[in-house]
């Protein structure tokens, strides 16, 4: 009885390894692109790669509302089904946002899990310094907290004024949207 439930068990891992693997990533990604569209928020890139887990593109830009919000050298989505990530290398935030944050940003990494399926956790380093945080997508809110570099604590002062302090004394920042 022990026996076939650890076969079927097994059997069981071994066929979501093999759907996930067969997936048709770009497909998918064309879906949510669509979906996204409708929020005004569109995803351009050049080219496209499927790799076994990983849908990989190169020249990300993501525009919303037609403006161009940030480009990132390199975008590789990983699925796993219960746990998926977005990884963004070498990104370049518009130059609308120059006045408030530093523009490059050397990697953010999304991810999301099915043991939490209303939250985003998210995590980068850039010239910003480090920043982790969470999107509620149920209460529609952003927790972040910044870590920043001396850059940042030099000449985006207004901007670091907007965040609060913990009782670790990390700077944190809420925003409902």
């Amino acid at each position: 009885m022990v026996k076939n439930s650890v076969r079927f068990f097994l059997l069981g891992i071994v066929f979501l390894m093999i759907f996930m693997f067969f997936l048709p990533k770009a497909n998918l990604f064309y879906f949510v692109q669509r979906e996204l569209k409708e929020s005004n928020l569109l995803i351009d890139f050049d080219t496209i790669n499927e790799n076994g887990y990983t849908l990989s593109m190169t020249n990300t830009t993501v525009y919303l509302k037609d403006i161009d919000v940030l480009k990132a050298d390199i975008a590789s989505l990983d699925t796993y089904l219960f746990y998926n990530t977005v990884v963004l290398e070498e990104v370049k935030l518009s130059s609308l946002a120059k006045e408030f944050l530093p523009l490059k940003i050397n990697e953010i990494k999304v991810v999301y899990t099915l043991s939490n399926p209303t939250k985003l956790f998210f995590n980068g380093d850039g010239e910003i310094g480090k920043v982790q945080g969470n999107v509620d997508l149920l209460d529609k809110k952003v927790f972040l907290i910044l870590f920043p570099s001396s850059l940042m604590k030099k000449r985006y002062l207004k901007t670091l004024r907007y965040f609060h302090k913990n009782k670790n004394g990390e700077l944190y920042y809420e925003y409902k949207y």
